[in-house]
């Protein structure tokens, strides 16, 4: 690969990744329901810190393996080839399933900003309760076949673009809870109850859904490994890299959702009653009321930057991703071919976009079904990762990055905990549960077909 990235444009490409239409539609759908202002705070800190703690562990195995595929090289020389392709295969389809997620959020933009278009005209069915009207399935599809095109012929154009999305988006989170609090427009009275628990539990159980988000919201920082091999810099700088961009998500996170909860609606006494109304779009409806159309167009350009971001860093992180499972043969060697130029993943890069083309005919529900899946295989990829970087650190005496791995693994498995425990306030749903079977069943059919060639490599 070109080394042509600056520390700006990996930064821009985790961040980007990390922060999509979930900073902009989680506050009003899933944080401020489950947790409250302050619960929402609190969880999304400790997701954070624990964040925080399993980069450790990536920021020591990639200055010991600098080379493009990240956790699946990691995995491979930690562990071995049978645990490297269970490793890659869920991070494929986490990495892939958010850019279709994002793409269809776009829909959404329009369908508040711009309601009854043309993109509204012909609905085609209803998904677990999401309509899907061709028109946003038309946009949706002509926007991948855009990043599809920069990411095969102007890798140097995907990377500036990139940084631009990333600091506008940015610096409009930021600044928006700013302005509606120096503008008189914020009732902290309305912030009321700070703390709630999840479907009427404890506080507790409130800040424990937040926390088992983290897998979903902080998953990009990881993608900084995949595109290591690009480096304009010294490797060193990844770690600094990585704990910015998790610094960086919970600030944006947080500042969207006191947005949403600090604007009085008419009619409604606090944040809790104006949702118990199903908004189409609290953050909207809170930035709308408070510095009008101007300040809800500027929150939709926002949000379209997040969007875009989104969707062309996972198109950088899973086409390298896929070229180095191919590199490796544990998928079709196809995949593996480059540019000649810049070194871009040309087949994977195809292989990504046909599959995004072909996700949003599902609908944002059944895609929003995978993305939970996902998020117990990321957790599962997290352990992986800090086992391995537990296991060189024992062997090469390093204790403080073997403690690193310790208490990184902890993490991950409360994650994987708090999905899968019965009862839990975040256990995942039926549908997740559905998809993960028809998943690993896939997995185990890829396996026996590509088990020899791949083994044998």
């Amino acid at each position: 690969m070109k080394k042509q990235m600056r520390p700006i444009d990996v930064l821009a490409v985790a961040l980007g990744s990390i922060i999509g239409w979930g900073c902009f539609v989680m506050p009003g759908n899933s944080f401020l329901p489950a947790a409250g202002p302050i619960g929402t705070f609190i969880g999304l800190f400790l997701a954070a810190i624990m964040a925080y703690i399993i980069a450790q562990s990536y920021s020591f195995l990639i200055r010991k393996y600098p080379v493009e595929g990240g956790e699946f090289e990691y995995v491979t020389q930690a562990f071995g080839k049978k645990h490297a392709f269970i490793c890659g295969w869920f991070l494929v389809l986490a990495y892939i399933s958010f850019i279709p997620l994002n793409g269809t959020a776009i829909g959404l933009i329009t369908r508040y900003l711009l309601p009854g278009t043309i993109l509204q005209k012909t609905l085609l069915w209803n998904i677990g309760g999401f309509d899907v009207y061709l028109g946003e399935i038309i946009l949706t599809m002509l926007i991948v076949v855009i990043f599809m095109f920069i990411n095969i012929k102007a890798v140097k154009v995907a990377f500036m673009s990139q940084t631009f999305l990333a600091i506008a988006q940015t610096a409009i989170i930021i600044i928006f809870p700013i302005v509606i609090i120096a503008t008189g427009h914020a009732n902290f009275s309305y912030m009321h109850p700070l703390m709630t628990g999840s479907k009427g539990e404890s506080v507790l159980s409130g800040i424990a859904v937040i926390l088992s988000m983290a897998p979903w919201a902080f998953v990009g920082f990881d993608v900084i490994p995949q595109v290591c091999e690009e480096y304009d810099f010294d490797q060193s700088k990844a770690r600094t890299l990585m704990i910015s961009t998790i610094a960086a998500a919970w600030i944006m996170y947080s500042c969207s959702t006191i947005t949403t909860a600090i604007v009085q609606q008419e009619g409604f006494a606090s944040w809790s009653d104006f949702l118990n109304s199903n908004p189409f779009w609290a953050t909207g409806a809170a930035v709308e009321k408070a510095l009008g159309k101007p300040g809800l167009y500027i929150l939709g350009f926002a949000m379209a930057c997040a969007v875009l971001s989104a969707i062309n860093g996972f198109f950088i992180a899973s086409a390298r991703l896929i070229a180095a499972m191919a590199k490796r043969k544990a998928l079709p060697s196809v995949f593996a071919k480059r540019n000649e130029g810049d070194g871009a993943p040309v087949a994977a890069v195809l292989f990504v976009g046909v599959i995004a083309l072909f996700a949003p005919w599902f609908g944002r529900s059944a895609l929003a079904w995978i993305v939970d899946m996902t998020s117990l295989g990321t957790s599962v990829v997290f352990l992986y990762v800090c086992l391995a970087a537990m296991k060189f650190a024992k062997s090469e005496g390093n204790d403080k990055v073997r403690k690193w791995g310790i208490a990184g693994a902890v993490c991950s498995i409360i994650f994987i905990a708090l999905m899968v425990i019965p009862g839990s306030a975040a256990a995942l749903y039926k549908q997740a549960w559905i998809m993960l079977a028809i998943w690993i069943v896939l997995g185990i059919i890829f396996w026996s077909v590509k088990r020899k060639d791949y083994l044998g490599n």
